[in-house]
């Protein structure tokens, strides 16, 4: 499987892009705004992008109508509000524009019963879950559906979806011997879904 930077729509009109966590190397020909909380960017950026320090869970100081499409990726955890957000975006997206959100669910599953829930691995999403409760910060966007229904609430048309599954043959350190020990267990083919989801502003 290919998977592209960007799955929804996408066109020449789309030429001023913000980039909530994301971007900028594949796509040279748009003028990319990266937001970032703190002053961490590398010396050398590509030349098309402009980072500016901001926090995207607070009122965005970006123009209504500015911008033709606002991507975020694996934002869960840090936002409290993901209507609050979306609408941020939407008010910002010029007429026709996009905003496009991946986030990835922290449950580890297998489609072959090979990942207990009593397992290191069948448990790991549980532990994120009751941390971002007690963060007040979600970690369960995927399994609640909170991406299309916070679009919904924004105002958002023409929502599309895209789930897939799986990671491919990867080696991950594990934190706990658990978890390395269930990474090492050939008889366990661990997987977590990924939900793509985007919408468009009325036109």
């Amino acid at each position: 499987m290919t998977l592209t930077l960007i799955r929804g729509a996408n066109d020449e009109k789309q030429q001023e892009m913000l980039d909530l966590a994301d971007f900028a190397d594949q796509y040279p020909n748009c003028e990319v705004i990266g937001t970032d909380i703190s002053p961490i960017q590398p010396i050398w950026l590509p030349s098309n992008l402009n980072v500016e320090i901001d926090d995207f869970t607070q009122p965005w100081t970006f123009d209504s109508d500015s911008l033709n499409f606002v991507h975020g990726r694996y934002l869960l955890g840090s936002i409290g509000d993901w209507v609050a957000l979306a609408k941020e975006a939407y008010k910002c997206l010029a007429p026709g524009g996009y905003f496009e959100s991946y986030e990835a669910s922290p449950f580890i599953v297998s489609a072959d019963g090979t990942v207990p829930e009593t397992s290191a691995m069948g448990q790991w999403g549980k532990i994120y879950e009751d941390g971002g409760k007690k963060l007040g910060q979600s970690f369960t966007i995927v399994p609640d559906g909170v991406q299309k229904t916070a679009m919904e609430q924004a105002g958002f048309v023409d929502i599309e979806e895209w789930v897939f599954n799986g990671w491919s043959k990867v080696e991950i350190e594990a934190y706990a011997a658990r978890f390395r020990r269930d990474l090492r267990n050939n008889e366990i083919h661990g997987t977590m879904m990924i939900r793509v989801i985007w919408g468009q502003k009325t036109e």
